[in-house]
């Protein structure tokens, strides 16, 4: 696949074809990385809001991924007969950005009569997101022409957590309740992150400086230890939170409903941290002359990696809050209307508050099938997902397929797509 850069100035004749060369393959990692980025764990959504169960006895597993940026599409990371073009004209001015996630679970509930129920769940749930600036778009669309100071940063974070708990719901009248209390444990945890650079391009040269710094931590040992291993923190590693559901039946045609995901009791202490850190600086004057001379050598940036395991580092699972109303016109199941609005804080976006705001239509045909298709803008990503059940009641399979985007016009032209599968077995 031959790679090809769209830039909004044409290249002057200074010589600085090493200085692009060295942006055309920074650029070009960092594309990769943005819009291939591999979900390690499904998507995130609402639950559910509490409804009829469809058998007494019940195993099930769900699993999915999902991934959104707004630079390249998934046809263009594929399509490897092809040069693959990066148009930096038509995203100028704007910052990149990529998010991807995902999870997988299984469960066994225990559904009597009137609305209770109880079980057992163990899951896994990831989030990863990152960005670079406008400031690196910018000075990317102008290829080596003209001259002038460009500096910016670029963030990134995620999270991996596994988790066991209980779920119980109960029915009292017009009143819905459930509630879920987890342990969890981190797996791997990115707090959000940094990365500053700046260029400076004058006639005569050109001056580059950059910094990365970044922590992973994780339950488990990252590489090579200093310290001793008998530290109290690894006899602590598991966090424990809530998360709640009521719903309301106010009027025969209306409920409503809210949620909160991962109330925080007590945070994981995580004690094993791998810190990267990297200074990349270099300059060049007299850029031709140089060129010309085969006097030009750029440095190779330098990482310096540490480990410790006698750190003490305290993580919560991502908080989300959801309000809803379910609206059956003709007070019939037929047919439901379900607006939500909430909000979540993730590690992340360094629990900055993403607010969220969707609005789902679902059919439900005897129990037997049901398809729901929802819009709405969830943790800053647009999100246009259909999803579809059909229920044997021995065996339920849903199905759900997303597109993604981190603008709405994006979410259509194939730079963001989730897929999700839920199978469910019992009588």
């Amino acid at each position: 696949m031959k790679l090809r850069f769209l830039f909004d100035l044409p290249a002057r004749p200074s010589g600085r074809t090493c200085i692009e060369a060295a942006i055309k393959k920074a650029v070009m990692a960092c594309g990769i990385l943005l819009a291939g980025i591999a979900p390690l764990s499904a998507e995130i959504s609402a639950e559910p809001p509490p409804g009829e169960a469809h058998r007494m006895f019940e195993f099930g597993v769900d699993g999915g991924a999902y991934v959104a940026n707004n630079l390249l599409s998934l046809a263009d990371i594929f399509n490897v007969r092809k040069t693959l073009t990066i148009d930096l004209v038509n995203i100028y001015m704007r910052e990149l950005i990529a998010a991807a996630g995902g999870e997988a679970d299984v469960f066994f509930n225990l559904n009597l009569r009137n609305g209770y129920s109880i079980g057992l769940f163990a899951g896994l749930d990831g989030v990863f997101y990152g960005n670079a600036s406008e400031s690196l778009i910018r000075l990317l669309s102008r290829g080596n022409a003209g001259s002038g100071s460009f500096n910016g940063d670029m963030n990134m974070g995620g999270s991996v957590f596994a988790e066991a708990g209980l779920k119980g719901t109960g029915r009292f009248g017009r009143l819905s309740l459930s509630v879920k209390p987890a342990l969890f444990v981190p797996i791997i945890f990115v707090p959000a992150s940094r990365a500053d650079y700046s260029v400076d391009m004058t006639e005569s040269g050109v001056s580059v400086h950059g910094i990365f710094d970044l922590s992973v931590y994780s339950v488990y040992a990252l590489g090579e230890e200093t310290g001793p291993f008998h530290d109290r923190n690894n006899a602590f590693p598991m966090g424990f939170d809530i998360s709640v559901g009521a719903e309301y039946a106010l009027l025969p045609v209306l409920d409503l409903g809210a949620s909160v995901s991962h109330l925080p009791v007590s945070p994981a202490r995580l004690s094993h941290r791998m810190h990267i850190r990297s200074e990349y600086k270099f300059e060049i004057s007299d850029t031709l002359d140089n060129i010309t001379a085969g006097n030009i050598d750029l440095p190779d940036p330098e990482f310096v990696t540490g480990y410790d395991n006698n750190t003490s580092f305290y993580a919560f699972r991502p908080f989300r809050f959801n309000f809803y109303v379910n609206y059956r016109p003709a007070d019939t199941g037929l047919f439901v209307v379900r607006p939500s609005l909430g909000f979540s804080l993730l590690s992340v976006y360094d629990y900055a508050p993403c607010f969220n705001a969707g609005v789902e239509g679902q059919i439900n045909v005897l129990k037997i099938f049901s398809a729901a298709l929802f819009t709405g803008y969830v943790e800053r990503v647009w999100i246009y997902n259909f999803r579809f059940m059909l229920n044997f009641h021995v065996t339920e399979i849903i199905f759900n397929v997303s597109l993604r985007g981190v603008d709405m016009i994006n979410a259509f032209n194939g730079k963001g797509v989730g897929l999700s599968l839920g199978l469910r077995f019992g009588y």
